[in-house]
This record gives C-alpha cells, sequence and structure tokens, in this order.
C-alpha cells in the first residue's frame, strides 16, 4: 500500500483498538464506531487482495519469462531443425544430380552408339546402292546385248530366208 493509505491505516487501527477495548469493558458500540471497524476489515481485504494480487503479478512475470524462454528454445529447436533438413536436402540433391549426370552419360553413349550403327548402316545402304547399280548396269548391258544379237539373228533370217 501507498504511504497516505498506510498512514490512514494506522489511525484506523488505533482507533478500532479503542473501540475493541471499549467494547471488552461491555460498553455500546455506536455507528461511528461500526464504521471505523467496517473500514478496518475492508482495509485488511484490500491489504490480503493487494498482496494476492502482486502475488499473481510475480507469478505472471515468472510465467512470461519461462514462456518467453520456452519459445526461443521452440524457435532455437525449429532453427536447428531447419538447418538439418537443409543439410539432408542438400545431400539428396547432390546424390539425385550424380544421378542425373549418371543418366546423361548413359543417354550420351546410347546415342553415339545409335549414331555409329546408323553410320554403319548407311555405309552399307551406299554400299548396296553402288552394287546395285552396278548389277542393274551390267543387267542392262546384257539386254541391249542380247536384244543386238536376237535383231541380228531376225535381220539374217530376214536377208538369208529370203
Amino acid at each position: 500500500m501507498e504511504s497516505g493509505d498506510s498512514l490512514y491505516l494506522e489511525i484506523i487501527l488505533k482507533e478500532s483498538g479503542k473501540i475493541e477495548e471499549r467494547f471488552s469493558n461491555g460498553e455500546t458500540l455506536t455507528y461511528n464506531d461500526l464504521h471505523i471497524l467496517a473500514l478496518k476489515s475492508q482495509y485488511a481485504h484490500i491489504s490480503n487482495l493487494d498482496t494476492k494480487l502482486r502475488s499473481l503479478q510475480e507469478k505472471s512475470e515468472e510465467l512470461e519469462k519461462k514462456l518467453e524462454t520456452i519459445q526461443n528454445g521452440v524457435n532455437k529447436e525449429r532453427e536447428n531443425c531447419f538447418i538439418k533438413i537443409s543439410a539432408e536436402n542438400e545431400g539428396r540433391l547432390r546424390e539425385v544430380d550424380k544421378n542425373f549426370i549418371g543418366i546423361k552419360s548413359d543417354i550420351d553413349k546410347r546415342y553415339g552408339e545409335i549414331d555409329i550403327r546408323i553410320s554403319k548402316l548407311e555405309a552399307k545402304i551406299e554400299n548396296s546402292q553402288k552394287e546395285i547399280g552396278k548389277e542393274l548396269a551390267n543387267t542392262i548391258k546384257w539386254y541391249i546385248g542380247g536384244t543386238g544379237l536376237i535383231l541380228i539373228f531376225m535381220k539374217s533370217l530376214e536377208v538369208f530366208g529370203s
């Protein structure tokens, strides 16, 4: 309580002491005496409430400090988890990158093999075309030669047969 309140309380306590002594001696109480006793009771009640309120404020401050400590711990734990997860994900991403590089090199190797096969196939097709061209030219020569012989033979039959 404040200092003004404590001075007022001292007066009330002093007067209530006198009233209680008179009451013990069997004297009757006046309305003024009853009011002073009621004020003493109210001040005691207010003092008790003030003590409890201060206690609650202290506990509230303690709880706030504990809550802040817990929140800081939670934030630190969350940050640690984030760092750990980030590190794990970084490792996984490196592994995925390695796998993709391996797959890419396999694909490049296979494309290289396919290019070689296509080049060989093209060479075979060119050789086949050349051979077909030679065979076709040879066949045409024979047809022309055979046709020429047939014509000569037919002319000679016509000349000698007439």
